[in-house]
């Protein structure tokens, strides 16, 4: 049973890796993963994010893996939700090609201590029976883009 949970588990996880991804779609991903072993892909030149990363540790229920497509259309609409949208107003998406549906929803923007505008937001992803959520904030930058919160 021990090897069956830490199958679930996400072992992936790097500074590097971190940076690349924030650069190339904008808005972290990290708490979200389906397990491929579930979904029957064995995609490895996709990057993994690890599951329960603001919840203190990993998790061993199934995450949701996502392709690029799916990381680009959470990262737009994430970026769509803080930018255009009222605060608690559910912003939905889905893929049709890979079957993958989500949210956001984005509460009030507040000030932080250098003067940016921040909001937090919830993020679900469904991909079959599994559902993940997880909670960043984001802090938008002088480009009008939005970017995760540094966490000390």
């Amino acid at each position: 049973m021990a090897a069956l949970a830490a199958a679930f588990s996400v072992i992936f996880h790097g500074g590097e890796a971190e940076a690349r991804r924030r650069h190339r779609f904008g808005i972290g991903l990290h708490f979200l993963l389906l397990s491929p072993y579930l979904l029957g892909h064995r995609h490895h030149s996709h990057d993994h994010y690890p599951d329960s990363h603001h919840y203190g540790g990993y998790s061993h229920s199934p995450s949701i893996y996502l392709e690029d497509s799916d990381r680009f259309l959470l990262s737009e609409n994430t970026q769509y939700a803080l930018e255009k949208v009222r605060s608690w107003t559910q912003v939905k998406w889905s893929n049709p090609r890979t079957g993958i549906r989500g949210a956001v929803v984005a509460k009030p923007a507040f000030k932080n201590a250098i003067g940016q505008f921040c909001r937090e937001y919830e993020q679900t992803l469904r991909a079959g029976i599994y559902t993940r959520r997880g909670i960043d904030t984001a802090c938008r930058l002088p480009s009008g883009r939005w970017e995760n919160a540094l966490r000390n």
